[in-house]
């Protein structure tokens, strides 16, 4: 049963010290790793980040395991395997990419953390650098370190890879618009436009453009689970050990990086009630920025009869069919299985939809809130205000809202916060939600889709 906790869970609490909840004795370090600004800075934190201590118990690999299964021993793998229900994983389109193309000097069991499937037509090495981008942008280091190991290996040189950071001008057309429409709808899917889609019109076609805010939003999903976690960087891949604070040349030496705003805007505060439903009103009968499969083209290709219901986003993500449905089983698993209550998981997602200012979404977790007799009232007073919201509600729903518009700025405190009202592995669904809302939100606003 995916309630019941995993062995090597008990096993690991039990060693590190922690009381039930796995409150630590010490007070927990409150704040943010630092953005490096250069590249032997950036490296150089990317090596250390193997010697952290992650933010729940993450034991050791016994000996002699076959690390050629990297899904199974590089450490995400190994914390979503130990904490996560296994119907999440089995489903989640967060998860390893089944036909990824494999690393160099590796099995082809490696994960990308990307989707790949039929009619999917962007290059892997390109995804792979849009990837190392989003983890930049919120400070991932843990999946920064992947993705300079696996442009590495896919024959990206080291100056190649720093000029993603400090010098854009050194790819071609296509791939500048790309990156900075990662940069857009990384850091502000809130004040997502039309023109931000209009400027891949030039580069892309329309399942390019989809493929590209599908797999953007997903990266950024990645980078909140793992982050959030507190996960070391791993030894190496494979049998393989890889260093990350290799020499950078002359000319990359001291360039500061352009990837970062030079101003940070906080998202403001949620508009009031009477806002957000004109917003809800308008989301009604808005145009998509892009064309979406007919109806009968989308049924066709999810294999679904006349009379199934076709969620929306199904049909905008009808164009990769894999996709579609491996997004379906995943929503209904999150929302369904697992420790959180339904109500728990349903705050959390209203209240990340509110802070993207992701009307399509808000209005589809509105439902289900009502569904599981959550009023208006409720919704639109303020969690910290309503004395009837459980108290690891209220945790969970701040710290969701911190990990969508502020991941940079995560920090130990965040989960020792939410395990003095949560198990280990509760806390684990926690973050998962809250990542895979974030990812939800991006897609489904960024292609402007029309409420149902």
């Amino acid at each position: 049963m995916s309630s019941r906790p995993h062995l090597s869970w008990i096993i690991s609490m039990m060693m590190s010290g922690l009381c039930v909840h796995g409150i630590r004795a010490e007070e927990p370090n409150r704040t943010p790793k630092n953005v490096p600004q250069t590249r032997p800075e950036m490296k150089s934190l990317l090596e250390g980040l193997k010697q952290r201590t992650p933010r729940l118990p993450l034991p050791e690999l016994k000996p002699g395991t076959d690390k050629s299964d990297l899904r199974s021993t590089v450490n995400n793998g190994r914390m979503r395997n130990l904490y996560l229900p296994a119907e999440w994983q089995n489903t989640s389109w967060g998860g390893a990419n089944r036909n990824a193309q494999p690393t160099q000097g590796t099995a082809s069991k490696t994960p990308s953390y990307g989707i790949n499937e039929p009619g999917m037509t962007l290059d892997y090495a390109f995804k792979t650098r849009l990837f190392w981008l989003v983890s930049r942008l919120n400070n991932c280091q843990y999946c920064l370190g992947h993705q300079e190991h696996k442009l590495h290996a896919a024959g990206m040189d080291d100056d190649s890879i720093a000029a993603l950071d400090s010098d854009w001008s050194v790819f071609p057309a296509n791939e500048q618009a790309a990156l900075e429409f990662t940069r857009r709808l990384t850091s502000f899917p809130h004040e997502f436009t039309d023109a931000d889609i209009n400027a891949l019109r030039p580069h892309f076609n329309e399942t390019q453009i989809v493929e590209l805010v599908q797999t953007i939003a997903q990266y950024n999903s990645t980078n909140r689970w793992t982050d959030s976690m507190g996960i070391p960087q791993d030894q190496g891949f494979g049998e393989a050990k890889v260093e990350l604070d290799t020499p950078t040349s002359a000319k990359y030496q001291k360039r500061s990086t352009i990837v970062f705003p030079k101003t940070e805007k906080s998202r403001g505060d949620w508009e009031p009630r009477e806002a957000v439903l004109a917003a809800f009103e308008a989301a009604r009968s808005r145009e998509p920025r892009v064309k979406l499969l007919s109806d009968s083209a989308a049924r066709e290709a999810l294999q679904l009869s006349a009379d199934a219901p076709l969620p929306t986003w199904q049909r905008a993500m009808a164009y990769f069919p894999q996709s579609a449905r491996r997004q379906g089983e995943h929503r209904k698993a999150v929302a369904e299985l697992g420790r959180l209550t339904p109500r728990t998981k349903a705050r959390m997602m209203w209240s990340v939809a509110r802070e993207n200012r992701a009307w399509f979404s808000a209005q589809l977790t509105r439902a289900a809130c009502h569904k599981l007799g959550l009023t208006d009232d409720e919704l639109f007073t303020s969690a910290d205000q309503s004395g009837a919201v459980p108290a690891g509600d209220k945790a969970a729903v701040a710290f969701a809202r911190k990990l969508t518009s502020k991941p940079r700025q995560m920090t130990d405190g965040d989960i020792a916060d939410l395990l003095k009202h949560y198990s280990a592995p509760e806390v684990a669904e926690v973050v998962y939600v809250a990542c895979m809302s974030n990812s939800f939100d991006r897609f489904t606003e960024a292609l402007n889709l029309r409420s149902e």
